[in-house]
């Protein structure tokens, strides 16, 4: 049985710390592209306009999710995004900020174009909603991330991407990592993700066993 995880460096934070003993059945892969945002062009962080580093090796997900799909064979998919997408984005030129139709209307478009690629193979596809954000001012975008209406507004579109879809789930990692809907960082003192958007160990093996506790309710 094998669960492919996509996504971002989120994801592969998540993924690199999956304990197997957790579900010793499971075989867990992750196809990632680090500091990759799936919107096009670039992002900026809420009022700036200096476009955050785009990493030089990042390709084209529509065809990248596909092609390693159809290798990995995977019983189920979860995708993990967000951290990029809640960020005002420079498409061809043109500034497109949050709020805004535009805005909407990209994050829509995107999201709908990521639920084609996941789906490629026909296996029920989970998103992550988008969990609180915050902590490190070093991270690119942290107003942003910071931002619960931002996060609130890529939710609803996961939400209503959802409901026109079937096969399509969205599982409420928020609920697990953000019990208060703030602060991304600890849970009772405890740091479950270091700078607010990338897992630690404990934060990993926090959220595993929810993980596939909501893919047996799926199935």
């Amino acid at each position: 049985r094998r669960l492919v995880l996509l996504g971002d460096s989120a994801a592969f934070s998540l993924a690199e710390q999956f304990d197997p003993s957790i579900a010793p059945s499971w075989d867990v892969q992750a196809v990632v592209q680090v500091g990759c945002p799936l919107t096009p062009g670039v992002t900026m962080d809420a009022g700036s306009s200096t476009p955050n580093p785009l990493d030089p090796n990042c390709v084209d997900w529509r065809e990248l999710w596909p092609a390693y799909l159809s290798a990995l064979d995977p019983e189920i998919v979860v995708v993990m995004i967000g951290a990029w997408e809640v960020l005002d984005h420079r498409v061809d030129g043109r500034d497109i900020r949050f709020p805004s139709p535009e805005w909407d209307e990209l994050i829509a478009t995107t999201l709908a174009s990521a639920a084609d690629a996941a789906a490629e193979t026909g296996v029920p596809v989970v998103f992550f909603d988008v969990a609180c954000m915050g902590g490190s001012s070093s991270n690119p975008g942290t107003t942003a991330r910071s931002d619960p209406a931002r996060t609130a507004a890529v939710n609803r579109h996961l939400d209503d991407l959802a409901a026109a879809r079937e096969g399509l789930t969205i599982a409420h990692v928020s609920t697990v990592v953000c019990p208060t809907g703030v602060d991304g960082l600890e849970i009772d003192g405890t740091p479950v993700r270091y700078d607010g958007v990338h897992y630690t160990s404990v934060g990993a093996n926090l959220v595993w066993p929810w993980v596939f506790e909501q893919l047996e309710r799926i199935r």
